[in-house]
């Protein structure tokens, strides 16, 4: 993208924070919870498995009301976003603060092989494996078992517990990871103790992490070196997904919005359509095209993970 078409967009863009939508967000989220655990309560084998499916869909949509939080754009204040992020944090199973200092990275240093954590993540996983770890990524790819996403809840928390010398930073990240382990026993407490319904519905619910987040950015462009893009050049780094009418709105909080929310980070959730469509008319020819995640997921998976991650190894040989 071009910056003086970025900028003209953005001049038109209302980055004002509002209640009305974010409250019918968490409504909605109270209602999932609810009926999940509701039907888990229920001794028939169907009711298990529609529970399992709701808590699932409500940890994925309060993983998405973290990351709105993380970006201080989910509610008016930064008290409310930090109290609903921390709460919610414990519902998504991971600690808000760890995700929020690793997410604000990620927007810094997308698509940085060296900075950026989860490209750097990836390409450690490629370039430093063992042959035994090699098989595993290659049976949870073809099988479509959440291994990234679970790394990702993994790296997390050994972030939020990581010791700090500075109380300043500690106290706080202590304070977070203690809200998410409380929101994780306060869960399960709800479930009555039942830990199979749990694991089964987390299972589900880090798939759905990966069925949302990889096509934003495994396609695209991996660089190295100090230096950071542009923000109106993350689109080398990012592609959205295909709106679903209603569910992208109420659901997904536009997350399928990416290369938009990339380029204006702080535009509250309700505002990327329109972005989307300002710049549509702004740059047609320079906005990326957008694609199906169903479609994505059946022709990536359908290829070995040594073919989806190629980029990873040809990076590195052109690095050496």
């Amino acid at each position: 993208m071009r910056k003086k078409e970025y900028m003209l967009v953005r001049k038109h863009l209302n980055f004002s924070r509002r209640w009305g939508p974010s409250l019918a967000v968490l409504l909605l989220n109270t209602g999932l919870f609810t009926a999940g655990i509701t039907l888990a309560q229920a001794d028939f084998w169907g009711a298990t498995v529609l529970a399992i499916a709701l808590l699932a869909f409500a940890m994925n949509q309060a993983y998405l009301v973290v990351h709105e939080c993380a970006h201080n754009t989910f509610l008016p204040t930064t008290l409310a976003n930090t109290l609903v992020g921390n709460l919610y944090g414990g519902l998504a199973l991971i600690p808000f603060l760890a995700r929020k200092q690793e997410h604000t990275k990620h927007h810094l240093w997308t698509g940085n092989v060296e900075h950026e954590p989860s490209t750097k993540r990836g390409m450690e996983a490629f370039l430093k494996q063992t042959v035994w770890q090699r098989l595993v990524l290659q049976v949870a790819w073809k099988t479509g078992l959440p291994i990234f996403s679970g790394l990702e809840v993994v790296s997390l928390w050994r972030l939020g517990l990581r010791p700090r010398a500075d109380l300043r930073l500690a106290i706080p990240h202590l304070g977070s990871n203690a809200i998410a382990l409380a929101g994780i026993v306060g869960l399960l407490w709800l479930l009555q103790g039942q830990l199979a319904l749990f694991l089964a519905s987390a299972l589900f619910y880090l798939f759905l992490v990966e069925f949302f987040n990889l096509p934003h950015h495994l396609d695209s462009e991996v660089y190295d070196g100090d230096q950071k893009a542009p923000l109106w050049e993350h689109d080398r780094f990012s592609q959205s997904g295909q709106a679903i009418p209603i569910i992208s709105q109420v659901y997904l909080l536009n997350f399928n919005y990416h290369v938009e929310h990339h380029f204006y980070p702080g535009l509250p959730w309700h505002q990327l359509p329109k972005a989307h469509k300002g710049l549509a008319n702004a740059a047609p020819d320079q906005l990326p095209d957008s694609h199906s995640e169903w479609r994505w997921l059946i022709q990536q998976r359908s290829q070995s993970a040594d073919t989806v991650f190629a980029k990873y190894h040809e990076f590195n040989r052109r690095r050496a």
